[in-house]
């Protein structure tokens, strides 16, 4: 049986560092395993990035949730993005739902469409998967508007570099250049340069403005002794937390339970995951690690099966990690 998700305040105390060792490590395990406390824990998290944004959190909070940022790869970006929330303006928001409009069949109401299916999720799910909707179009809608501001400013840029560029050309052609003329041809190399540094700054801007990787990889292990038993080659960039493997099992294995045991092919890691059960599609089996498990070397993993007969059935499977 599952057990019973942290209530609001107790996840808002780990995200501000105040519970003992002992908590941390049980909801930090947990977090890694059950997505249903993983999705609550970004709703806890969403709602402190807005209070800190409109400076409601008092010192020793403000300090221990910034500590809790900086650990993040795109915590910097997440805090940027609730502060500019704080700017919208009506107009942006009526863009906002235009752009919910144009995307949401006409004949289902914006705020269930998402959440159509026959199996939908609770309601406090839909309010939270629609929230994020509303906070996703926004921030495009922001990023959109300020990515066109800071092109326009460079190509403004860019054209008072070319006329200072012809201008300095200009000046040194000239075959009677004066004492005023080298001082302004000294004036206008350092202008040159101050324009061209102001460029190179809104262009790694722009940069940061670019969407983050994302922050789950996804590896699906081949079959083994596939193309004469190599093993597969998998790549880990440093910016992943987290890793979602896929093994495919056969058809008639679905009411059977899995577990799979990971570890390093000369045996100085090893980790097991019981519970496992058969994907909607029925053809595999999934699970997330964290992805500071791996290293840049070789794995060997076992998936056990269960069947009917309480008969355990292994299969290995075998693949090397590279990190980038």
């Amino acid at each position: 049986m599952d057990k019973e998700l942290p209530n609001h305040k107790v996840l808002e105390k780990y995200l501000l560092g105040e519970l003992d060792e002992k908590e941390r490590s049980e909801i930090a395990e947990r977090y890694f395993e059950e997505d249903d406390l993983f999705d609550e824990l970004l709703v806890v998290e969403t709602e402190l990035l807005d209070t800190l944004a409109r400076g409601l959190l008092n010192e020793k909070e403000q300090q221990a949730f910034t500590h809790y940022l900086d650990k993040l790869p795109d915590g910097q970006q997440k805090l940027a993005v609730a502060r500019a929330m704080l700017e919208f303006t009506d107009e942006d928001r009526t863009r906002a739902n235009q752009f919910l409009k144009a995307h949401v069949p006409a004949d289902i109401p914006w705020w269930r469409s998402p959440l159509t299916s026959p199996s939908s999720p609770p309601a406090r799910l839909q309010n939270i998967m629609v929230a994020s909707l509303l906070v996703l179009a926004l921030a495009l809608l922001f990023l959109f508007l300020q990515f066109r501001r800071l092109r326009q400013d460079n190509d403004q840029l860019r054209a008072q570099v070319t006329g200072l560029q012809n201008e300095k050309v200009s000046l040194e052609e000239g075959a009677r250049t004066s004492r005023s003329d080298v001082e302004r041809i000294r004036q206008l190399e350092e202008q040159l340069k101050l324009e061209q540094q102001t460029n190179d700054a809104q262009a790694e801007h722009l940069a940061s403005l670019q969407p983050a990787e994302p922050v789950t990889v996804s590896w699906e292990i081949t079959p083994p002794l596939r193309s004469m038993g190599t093993p597969d080659n998998v790549t880990l960039r440093r910016s992943a937390r987290f890793v979602l493997l896929t093994l495919p099992v056969e058809s008639d294995a679905q009411l059977s339970s899995f577990r799979a045991i990971i570890q390093t092919t000369t045996g100085e890691q090893r980790r097991e995951e019981a519970g496992l059960r058969v994907n909607k599609t029925g053809k595999s089996v999934s699970f997330k690690l964290p992805a500071s498990y791996f290293t840049q070397t070789s794995y060997k993993l076992t998936l056990v099966r269960r069947d009917k007969n309480n008969v355990e059935l292994p299969q290995d499977f075998y693949f090397t990690v590279t990190r980038r």
